[in-house]
């Protein structure tokens, strides 16, 4: 995963945890190279419609992208 200000390739995870009774998980990210920090979803493809089976990464942000 990319940094969405600078787009480096170097994100550290810094917490990730399961919610939604583990059916999604939580983690946050930090940039190494700018020090942005943002939080992502990213749920489990069953809990998905069947056309959407692909895993998709939900960000703070309002845009969705395919999971790397």
């Amino acid at each position: 995963m990319n940094c969405p200000t600078c787009n480096a390739a170097t994100v550290k995870v810094t917490d990730s945890r399961p919610v939604d009774g583990g059916a999604s998980v939580r983690r946050r990210r930090k940039c190494l190279a700018c020090g942005y920090r943002w939080i992502t979803y990213e749920l489990d493809a069953d809990q998905l419609p069947v056309e959407n089976r692909a895993m998709v990464r939900v960000r703070t942000r309002p845009t969705r992208r395919p999971r790397e």
